[in-house]
């Protein structure tokens, strides 16, 4: 008797013990994959989620940056794709943020007063953003909410968030138009 045949005890394994267990195994790893497939698809989805509820952090911190001090030169009544933000009561332009096309996807630029730094606040974005502000004058403020459309990736949500901001009031008391 050789020295593996001792060592796998006294005999070895037969071709008809060996297909059975490669079939044991063959179905083991199937019905694992089965058990891997489906986790694999709830964690991509559990990820886009988280994903998409990060997108937008550095645009919407940028916006109520700009919106302590500032507040948008002009309200829309449609969807913008440029929105500035201007001191309030003047037309002195603070900052200016332009939603551009780069390639199949879209970017949010911010740039800085006139001549100021741009700076690149998100690539990438699957559909075209746009911008809607809206003024609600109060005594001796000025508020309102900046919305950003179809920045996530979910399509059913168009909205993907609103910046409150809260202004001094202008000179003559109401909102920029």
């Amino acid at each position: 008797m050789t020295r593996q045949a001792r060592m796998l005890g006294q005999r070895g394994m037969t071709l008809v013990e060996l297909l059975v267990a490669m079939a044991v195994t063959s179905l083991v790893l199937v019905g694992l994959t089965g058990i891997l497939y489906d986790v694999t698809r709830f964690y991509q989805g559990w990820s886009d989620r988280l994903d998409d509820a990060s997108t937008g952090s550095a645009v919407a911190a940028a916006l109520q940056r700009d919106s302590e001090h500032s507040i948008p030169c002009h309200t829309t009544d449609d969807h913008v794709q440029v929105l500035t933000f201007c001191i309030p009561g003047t037309s002195t332009v603070t900052a200016t943020y332009t939603i551009r096309a780069d390639g199949a996807t879209w970017s949010v630029v911010r740039q800085g007063a006139p001549g100021g730094i741009t700076v690149l606040l998100a690539r990438s974005v699957p559909r075209q953003p746009s911008f809607w502000s809206q003024c609600i004058p109060g005594p001796g403020t000025i508020s309102g909410h900046i919305h950003v459309y179809n920045f996530r990736t979910d399509p059913r949500s168009s909205e993907s968030f609103s910046v409150y901001y809260h202004a001094p009031i202008t000179a003559d008391g109401s909102c920029p138009t």
